[in-house]
């Protein structure tokens, strides 16, 4: 209304009020809320939960007031609204991760038809929005509209309504029965009209002709009328009369039961709620534009309706190199890559660092009057550092937060720096939406790529200055190739900053002007003179010596690496001892410095020198936390990924976004097995979440991430680890090759297969070498079962599947924790995310990431039992997952042997080849076979499965899976 000319906004506490609502607004992506229905979980207790329709609302409605000013022609900057564009972001990833479903508990809901087209046009995934479409259609469509969503109670001849809530086992009831309202048809024309789908209007607005009723139809003849369908309108039209469609339609009480045996086969009747006005002002609506009285520009005059068949941005990402000072621009010049000093640009230029903008940014919507505090101090993401601000005049330009070397010791290794400005570039091309190009600032220092002469005092005999020196070159490479114009694959362009002005995107904080109530201009001044000191003071570092500026620097000048790195572990190891002893404040008098202060001491000197693993010791001593952490936390879990950290007992699950002070609070507390965990877990949720960013395929089949199994599986692969070498194996560990469980393996017996039945040389075979002595035992497949186990990865259609085994039996069973069959088939659907953190929660029992994995090829495997033999009966027993796989083993055990009849008299069997001498060697063999063929675990599974269960068919090999 403000942009068609309307005043409505007149003063500015009216504009901070409305800047307010939008810092509200952009939270959404992590707000929990009641949906479009007012009732949180589909059972009515109160429970919110995060809903799609909700997040889809917000980012229609923050992308239509982004940029808008309030005031119209008659404003200026103090009265224009601003959107951050990472928030933006976050909620437009939130929604698209959670398409087609409507929220945890609903698998799919009609609202989200007002979110993937009018009025929301929220989605821009053409292929979300027709896959979301479609799905909702087959599993909500009827006769007479659309479900609300599966097992909706509401209305129903079966519904209490003496109660407000329902009973979690008696939402089975309304399988099938559920409401349908013909609000949803209206939606359906709407949408056809909007993306000139003529055969779906038509097609629509015939299924709405015998659903809508008379005005001038007495009430009394509608209620005696039930039972029979509406008349056509065309048989009534005229002057006086006015069509109205009911809210929903039901099932009479007398043909539930049919419609039960048989849906869609029996005729429903109109509520008493006659019309719903939601229903008829679309209804007309679509009239209107339908006769052509209205055109799609005139209802979205926003153009919203666009996003979806606009073409992807293709966006040239703009970088700018500056160097610290000009004896490192001088190096780099030998190498030709062309910088800038701080000194050297434009004076109406300052480049500050990201925190400065987060600063400034708090005074917007700021109003003491109102006791408005503005925008919390929270992270500014890479698209906002991505853009050039400019007030009265002079711009600024603000490094990215990932580049700031005082975060964090991982931002002193330069292989990771490399990933992080990889991955940030990425993303920033991919959801880049503003006009003009990304800019993106990155300050260089000697710390980061040394010098000529740092590099030649390395000590060549040394793997680790050779690891370090290769380490900088791999990062001052990096910024080498970026001159070639593209960077996996996104294309970018090296410029200097003055250059950039003319191309990127300038936001205004003009309107920080009119704050009185913020000191914008000590807060920049301030930022900027730190900035200085930073670089003053990195400049009198000499990385020839090992003392750092701090108290206590009674070390040694440089000598071997190997010495000084013993010398450092043994320094650490007794500061260990001494905080563990006395508080960190506790001043040692022959060192003139505290515990804290020499922990200091060595925390950078560890960083500086790239000793990772003495790092973290001091890291975690001293608690140091990733002040952007909880960023990675909230990409990983917008994206229905959830997170524990610790073991055992003390391991804690995150599901929600949390705070920095909570976070740190965590993982104080559950990781505390070794001081080192606390830092190696950040670093293993940092990476997480720069691979969700970027790749976020690479975590398909995984619904929860077990730190502490992640790190054992790492640590397992090699010892000691690198830095590029964790962020490697992090990278084959998330991808499901083709060995993977995670994907379809064909039915046929791979051709790589061997029998077991391979003849060897059985002298000299023990226990530790009988891997090597059979072809199908090289450890590719254990491996793989305990990197997909520590993931938690399963099959695609996992959990539909095993909703239906959940249906057709009692239960299923891990020793004494079980999963029983009611309520949880009655209060879950097959689809329901619920249900399958129910069932990922269930296997979470086991502690071996392998065996993990079997029990969820075994349930694949009863699923595919099922699918093939649908004459199976319902059991009337638990499904126990332990004993299937047992038997499983025990059947591989007892061929094996036989058909290793030569192996008896060797000295692994010398006590007899029974099964329960050899469990653990019989288990290790087994988790190594294929997962198909003759001889694979689903083969010997699926023997398993017919021996223990009452299954009531013939048992076929070649047919049964």
């Amino acid at each position: 209304m403000t942009t068609s000319g309307l005043m409505i906004i007149y003063t500015r506490d009216e504009v901070d009020f409305i800047q307010n609502l939008v810092f509200y607004i952009e939270r959404a992506y992590r707000t929990p809320d009641y949906g479009i229905w007012e009732r949180g979980n589909k059972i009515n207790h109160g429970q919110p939960e995060l809903n799609s329709s909700s997040i889809g609302m917000a980012v229609a409605a923050l992308r239509a007031i982004n940029g808008i000013n309030l005031f119209g022609t008659r404003g200026g900057p103090s009265s224009i609204i601003h959107v951050l564009p990472d928030e933006l972001t976050r909620n437009v990833t939130t929604l698209h991760s959670f398409l087609p479903r409507e929220s945890n508990s609903k698998e799919i809901d009609g609202s989200v038809l007002s979110i993937i087209g009018f009025p929301a046009f929220a989605c821009s995934d053409i292929d979300l929005i027709r896959r979301t479409k479609e799905e909702a259609r087959l599993k909500l469509e009827g006769k007479y509209g659309w479900k609300r969503f599966l097992r909706d109670g509401h209305q129903t001849e079966l519904e209490d309504t003496s109660r407000l809530y329902y009973d979690a086992n008696e939402l089975k009831q309304f399988e099938n029965i559920e409401s349908e309202w013909p609000l949803f048809f209206t939606y359906l024309v709407l949408d056809g009209l909007f993306t000139g789908n003529v055969e779906q209007v038509e097609y629509y607005r015939r299924k709405l002709e015998p659903l809508i009723i008379d005005s001038k139809l007495p009430s009394s003849l509608v209620s005696k009328n039930k039972g029979s369908t509406p008349s056509s309108p065309a048989a009534w039209a005229t002057p006086l009369t006015v069509p109205l469609i009911p809210e929903l339609y039901f099932v009479p009480k007398n043909k539930i039961e049919a419609e039960k045996s048989s849906p869609h086969s029996q005729t429903r009747v109109p509520n008493d709620n006659l019309p719903l006005v939601w229903a008829n002002s679309l209804y007309f609506l679509g009239n209107l534009m339908y006769e052509g009285l209205l055109s799609p520009s005139e209802v979205d005059p926003l153009n919203r309706s666009l996003n979806s068949t606009r073409p992807p941005k293709d966006s040239i990402v703009q970088i700018v190199l500056l160097s610290e000072d000009e004896s490192l621009q001088n190096t780099l010049s030998l190498y030709g890559l062309e910088t800038q000093t701080m000194d050297q640009i434009s004076s109406t230029l300052t480049v500050l660092p990201a925190h400065a903008l987060a600063d400034v940014y708090a005074g917007l919507g700021m109003n003491s009057k109102l006791k408005m505090s503005g925008r919390p101090k929270r992270p500014i993401g890479v698209l906002g550092t991505s853009r050039l601000y400019r007030i009265e005049g002079h711009v600024y330009a603000f490094t990215p937060h990932f580049m700031d070397n005082d975060e964090f010791y991982l931002n002193s290794d330069p292989d990771y720096l490399v990933s992080a400005f990889e991955s940030e570039l990425i993303f920033t091309s991919k959801h880049w939406f503003y006009p003009g190009r990304p800019t993106i600032v990155v300050l260089l220092s000697h710390a980061l790529l040394g010098t000529m002469r740092t590099l030649q005092l390395f000590d060549s005999s040394s793997s680790h200055n050779t690891s370090t020196q290769l380490s900088r070159k791999n990062l001052l490479n990096f910024f080498m190739q970026l001159r070639g114009g593209t960077c996996n694959g996104v294309r970018v362009r090296l410029s200097r900053l003055s250059e950039t002005i003319n191309t990127s995107n300038i936001e205004s904080l003009d309107f920080l002007i009119s704050k009185p109530d913020i000191d914008w201009k000590n807060i920049l001044l301030s930022a900027h003179a730190s900035r200085r000191k930073t670089l003053h003071r990195k400049l009198g570092y000499s990385e020839t010596m090992t003392q750092a500026n701090t108290p206590g620097h009674k070390t040694p000048k440089r000598q071997s690496s190997t010495f000084q790195q013993k010398s450092f572990s043994s320094s650490i190891n007794l500061l260990q001892y001494l905080a563990s002893c006395e508080s960190a404040e506790t001043y040692i008098e022959v060192l003139d410095a505290t515990i804290r202060e020499l922990l200091e001491e060595v925390y950078l000197k560890s960083r500086r020198l790239q000793y990772w693993s003495i790092a973290r010791q001091a890291a975690g001593l001293l608690h140091k936390n990733v002040p952007s952490l909880t960023i990675n936390i909230t990409d990983l879990i917008i994206r229905q990924k959830q997170i524990s950290i610790g073991s055992g007992a003390g391991e804690y699950l995150i599901s929600t976004p949390v705070g920095p002070d909570a976070l740190n609070a965590m993982l104080a507390e559950h990781c505390t097995e070794d001081v080192r965990e606390g830092p190696l877990v950040q670093e293993i949720l940092i990476y997480l979440g720069s691979f969700i960013r970027t790749q976020p395929d690479m975590f398909d089949g995984i619904l929860r991430l077990r730190t502490h199994h992640i790190i054992i599986a790492l640590r397992e692969e090699v010892r000691p680890i690198s830095r590029p070498e964790r962020r490697r194996l992090s990278i084959a560990s998330l991808q499901a090759p083709e060995s993977s469980s995670s994907i379809p393996i064909p039915v046929q017996e791979d051709v790589i297969v061997k029998r077991i039945n391979t003849t060897v040389d059985t002298s000299n075979i023990t226990e530790d070498n009988i891997n090597s002595c059979f072809p199908n035992s090289n450890g590719k497949w254990h491996h793989r079962r305990k990197n997909d186990g520590a993931l938690n990865r399963v099959p695609p259609h996992f959990f539909p599947d095993t909703w239906k085994l959940l249906d057709r039996s009692q239960g299923l069973k891990i020793h004494e924790h079980r999963l029983l069959r009611d309520p949880t088939v009655l209060e879950m659907t097959a689809e329901e995310f619920n249900f399958a953190l129910a069932v990922e929660g269930f296997l979470g029992w086991y502690a071996d990431p392998a065996e993990r994995q079997i029990a969820v090829e075994t349930l694949t495997v009863m699923a595919k039992v099922q699918q093939r033999n649908p004459e199976m009966k319902t059991m009337e027993a638990m499904i126990d997952l332990p004993l299937i796989m047992n038997t499983a083993i025990r059947i591989f055990w007892e061929k094996w042997v036989y058909s290793n009849h030569r192996l008896h008299k060797c000295p692994l069997l010398s006590q007899g080849p029974e099964y329960d001498r050899h469990r653990e060697l019989a288990g290790k063999l087994f988790y190594d076979l294929p997962q198909q063929g003759t001889e694979s675990t689903f083969s010997y599974l699926a023997r398993a499965i017919l021996k223990t269960l009452p299954f009531e068919f013939d048992y076929n090999e070649s047919n049964f899976l």
